[in-house]
């Protein structure tokens, strides 16, 4: 079982699942942030997004901001399975807003 970490965003707080970064994910639909654990006791989101099926977008290693996530230290994506396709979307932009993760940037 993975632990779990709450986000806190400016319109809400939301639970992710903490997995190491080479896990293999099911064909689930969910928001994800790519993090690194950064001492003494924080996470740094890299970059937060959201997809209709976490094995297809994460299981490869092969995103579209791979580049970055990488070169910026990723070590954990955190998970939060959601069907709803308006509702990831709205999560993933309150989120982003309140952190404005470096690889979203781009």
């Amino acid at each position: 079982m993975s632990q779990e970490q709450v986000w806190e965003g400016n319109l809400g707080n939301y639970t992710y699942s903490v997995y190491e970064i080479s896990q293999q994910f099911r064909a689930v639909a969910g928001n994800y942030i790519f993090c690194k654990w950064e001492p003494p006791g924080a996470w740094r989101p890299i970059y937060i997004g959201e997809t209709g099926d976490l094995r297809d977008r994460l299981n490869d290693r092969i995103h579209h901001r791979q580049r970055c996530i990488n070169t910026a230290g990723a070590t954990h994506i955190h998970t939060h399975v959601n069907q709803d396709a308006q509702a990831r979307l709205d999560e993933e932009t309150d989120l982003r807003r309140r952190f404005d993760p470096v690889c979203n940037r781009q």
